[in-house]
């Protein structure tokens, strides 16, 4: 099965049944699967053809979706990137993937133009929006021409399907190669392991980017195989997708901590919000209180979802509030925590920590980094994919589970302690002042580096001294103790709601360690 045949088989299901949802825009499966149809014809007759790339800088919009789809009949390879990098990053994404052809929003455009003769193997543009723009194709006109119908090539599972670029919080961002076997596995693997049901009349908001694994193959192919609707969101605003969600009767929400801490954050005293039945979250590990409070106030069927760009959903926890941060192997999914540095045979033992690595014979699983068969082969050894995630592994009557813990880079060494920055931000978040936080390691010369806490505050009045004394009072140990704060207003992350640590250490860098709250 490939990812075309899923859509049209899908459109023929039911074709008078909404599809997508955007605005005063109302396509059903038919009218959806003909605008498909429609610019993949386009596309071939523009020289586009099986295995070349197609890269989108667009919002999630009914035209990225539409793109990806038309992409995916002719064979050739979708490679999304996000829509707020600047002209280095557009040239890069462009240049890496060797793209054919770009499909860019119109408030991009003059930064497209700008660089275009710096990407030379791309021969064409098409640009969405009302506006036009000199040298490029717009998107509308291009789709309001007839063209004849052309014969599609038959495509295997095994067949590329999309390139995703990792997010990129340190280094050059990589190019991860998904099949269309892969790609299905990725939406119907999820959809198992939270409990979803075919023709259950799944409204979707898409709230994720589609550049992002989970806008792409869990929410908008995972609404598809449902025959579900799917709203897609261009801008995040907490007002509007309440909004959305009472006069759609959204049933199902996909979102980074981030987005649910800035929904509770309204006043939902007065929100009908009683069709959510499935809410889910990933990008970054989540204060058990808030997990509490979207269960209290969403739905009680809220999921934690743990996974990367390469084996996407690895660990999954239905009713998460339960027993927060831990997760429990994925239907197609086999992990082990190890020993840092080790082999996937050194597994630690019960109750101690390592790496969690993955198996890459699970269908769900990438097929490799696009032109970097070296960082390919760094990161997947004797057939498991090392995440670079530090992860505690418990069993509990009988049932193993894994906590992740952080990033084993981010890991602050202090006084030859090991300390996890999650599990100092856990805390602080608990704190009915803090909105956000992040931690890093400060240089120390005597402890070699020490904690610094930065914080966003709900409340204005908040102060160091509070906080320290927050921190004292809990059964941390000392030596995790922030000696620094710094109050922003906003914590840096990337569009998957992963925190930036490196902007953070670089902002730390350029000022002395600060002023001490304690000794």
């Amino acid at each position: 099965m490939d990812v075309a045949t899923m859509a049209d088989w899908a459109v023929s299901r039911t074709p008078e049944k909404l599809a997508v949802v955007e605005g005063n825009k109302r396509l059903t499966y038919r009218e959806w699967g003909e605008r498909v149809d429609r610019l993949a014809r386009h596309l071939v007759r523009l020289g586009i053809g099986r295995g070349d790339r197609v890269a989108c800088m667009l919002k999630n919009r009914e035209e990225h979706a539409t793109t990806f789809f038309a992409v995916q009949k002719l064979g050739a390879v979708a490679t999304p990137f996000n829509f707020r990098v600047k002209r280095d990053g557009i040239v890069y994404h462009v240049n890496d993937s060797g793209a054919k052809a770009l499909v860019f929003d119109d408030d991009v455009a003059e930064e497209v133009l700008v660089v275009r003769e710096l990407m030379p193997g791309c021969e064409h543009y098409i640009c969405v929006g009302k506006g036009r723009v000199e040298g490029v194709l717009p998107f509308e006109e291009l789709m309001s021409e007839e063209v004849p119908p052309v014969e599609f090539p038959a495509l295997s599972g095994d067949d590329p399907s999309v390139i995703l670029y990792t997010s990129g919080t340190t280094g050059t961002p990589k190019g991860v190669l998904i099949t269309h076997s892969a790609s299905l596995a990725r939406a119907y693997g999820l959809i198992l392991n939270h409990g979803q049901r075919h023709m259950d009349g799944e409204r979707a908001i898409g709230l994720m980017p589609l550049f992002h694994t989970v806008g792409l193959h869990t929410v908008l192919l995972g609404t598809v195989l449902l025959n579900g609707t799917y709203f897609p969101v261009e801008r995040f605003s907490p007002v509007d997708v309440l909004d959305l969600i009472e006069r759609e009767r959204i049933t199902y929400l996909f979102g980074t901590p981030t987005h649910f801490q800035m929904l509770l954050a309204e006043d939902l005293s007065a929100r009908d919000l009683s069709s959510v039945r499935h809410a889910l979250y990933a990008g970054a590990l989540m204060p058990g209180r808030l997990a509490r409070e979207c269960s209290e106030k969403l739905t009680e069927n809220f999921t934690l979802i743990y996974g990367n760009t390469e084996t996407y959903n690895s660990l999954f926890m239905r009713n998460t509030h339960r027993r927060p941060g831990a997760a429990v192997c994925g239907v197609l999914h086999e992990a082990r925590v190890v020993e840092l540095g080790g082999t996937h045979e050194d597994v630690v033992a019960p109750g101690e920590e390592g790496e969690l690595i993955v198996n890459v014979r699970s269908p769900e699983s990438f097929r490799e980094y696009w032109n970097k068969p070296e960082q390919t082969a760094d990161k997947v050894r004797e057939g498991w994919y090392y995440t670079g995630d530090s992860c505690l592994y418990e069993v509990k009557d009988g049932q193993p589970l894994f906590t992740i813990t952080g990033r084993i880079d981010d890991l602050i060494i202090s006084g030859g302690e090991n300390i996890h920055p999650a599990e100092i931000e856990n805390l602080l978040a608990s704190h009915p002042g803090v909105s956000d936080v992040a931690v890093v390691g400060a240089p120390d010369l005597r402890w070699g580096e020490v904690v610094k806490a930065f914080v966003v505050r709900s409340d204005p009045s908040l102060t160091e001294k509070q906080l320290d004394n927050f921190f004292k009072e809990s059964s941390l140990e000392n030596y995790k103790r922030p000696r620094s704060y710094e109050f922003l207003s906003e914590i840096p992350r990337n569009p998957s709601g992963k925190i930036l640590r490196a902007q953070l250490k670089e902002r730390e860098g350029k000022r002395d360690l600060g002023e001490k709250v304690g000794s």
